[in-house]
């Protein structure tokens, strides 16, 4: 089996408790540290921040590593990466995680222009490696219902949408 699937077959055929790295330790970041200390399959290794101080009060609770945004994919501890870091840093985050064979999952938006989401898939492609934008909008009842209804129509050129939650 090729390198770059390791993380993934030590999940799925031995070990079952998935490392995962977060970069970022922003609102999105909080809820997927949050939500993954309750997965009995996951384990939140390791979190990367530039913030040092916000990286050490959600890394202690969880006992995991604080590192800085370009060692966490390196880490041997960490089997895949979440990015939830600024829009800006996700690419680098992206990149670094990509060139180390781990898969990674990305907030939205994956990259901030077309010629580096491009070049993200690219790297993905070549590497083997699992790359996930986290797009789970398209999961939603009622975007399941709209596209079931759209099909006896014909098949959708553009479908846009926007969907909102209050902030505070």
């Amino acid at each position: 089996r090729p390198a770059r699937a390791d993380a993934l077959g030590r999940y799925l055929e031995g070990s079952r408790v998935m490392r995962l790295g977060v970069s970022g330790t922003g609102r999105m970041a909080v809820r997927m540290i949050s939500t993954a200390a309750g997965l009995p399959g996951v384990k939140v290794t390791a979190i990367a921040s530039g913030d040092a101080a916000r990286a050490r009060d959600l890394a202690g609770p969880l006992g995991a590593a604080i590192c800085t945004p370009d060692g966490l994919a390196s880490r041997p501890d960490v089997d895949a990466v979440y990015v939830a870091s600024r829009n800006a840093d996700h690419a680098a985050a992206v990149r670094a995680a990509l060139a180390a064979g781990k898969p990674v999952l990305v907030e939205k938006p994956l990259a901030v222009d077309l010629a580096e989401t491009i070049s993200l898939v690219a790297a993905a492609e070549s590497s083997g490696t699992l790359l996930v934008e986290n797009l789970w909008t398209l999961a939603l009842p009622a975007t399941l219902a709209f596209l079931d209804r759209a099909a006896s129509v014909g098949e959708p050129g553009i479908f846009g949408f926007d969907f909102g939650y209050p902030v505070s």
